[in-house]
């Protein structure tokens, strides 16, 4: 088995305090247990995932713009009362 020597700010190291006793392990067990995760599972952003996923949402943002102005002024507006704000006297 290899041995590291790692550097952590203060901060860090309380934080890897905190959660080592949460899971009941020495910050050593802790940091052992985080490296085979990270390395076994690397976290790996996929951008065109993403880049699609927001023009979708994108697209639905705006219908539901064009579907209500939150005051629901227009007849099809207002029978969507999740789009109106709701009276002094509060929804009626």
């Amino acid at each position: 088995m290899k041995e590291y020597l790692i550097k952590l700010n203060d901060e860090l190291d309380s934080e890897l305090e905190l959660r080592a006793r949460q899971k009941g392990v020495s910050k050593e067990q802790y940091l052992e247990h985080v490296a085979k995760l990270f390395l076994t599972y690397p976290h790996s952003i996929d951008r065109e995932g993403m880049k699609k996923g927001y023009e979708e949402m994108g697209a639905i943002n705006l219908s539901f713009a064009d579907i209500g102005d939150c005051n629901g002024k227009t007849e099809h507006k207002t029978r969507l009362n999740i789009f109106r704000r709701p009276k002094s006297g509060g929804w009626k």
